[in-house]
């Protein structure tokens, strides 16, 4: 079964869904991801160091290492993504701040 997809429609600034902030609508939908996926590592290391730091007993030190070293793990994946996308010639780093 065919399904024709509907006509494209004027794009309007999304926002990162974890952050708030606008990302441009002049990049792919995967780097647009990439990005947020490198804003969302950030944050899961920051709250873990956090969170560690506050800790009250070992199970909370172990979730948050676990964190910690999932989200140097996700970002490196990203980042790795993102030259990878540089190299394509699809990303420009002027059309964001992130990573």
């Amino acid at each position: 079964m065919f399904i024709e997809k509907s006509h494209k429609t004027k794009q309007q600034p999304i926002k990162n869904s974890v952050s708030g902030d606008e990302i441009s609508v002049k990049k792919k939908k995967c780097d647009k991801n990439i990005m947020c996926t490198i804003q969302l590592a950030n944050e899961m290391i920051a709250l873990a160091r956090k969170g560690y730091e506050q800790r009250e007993d070992p199970g909370c030190g172990i979730m948050y290492g676990i964190m910690l070293d999932a989200g140097y793990r996700l970002l490196n994946l990203a980042l790795k993504e993102k030259d990878s996308h540089i190299k394509k010639g699809w990303w420009h780093d002027n059309e964001s701040s992130l990573g």
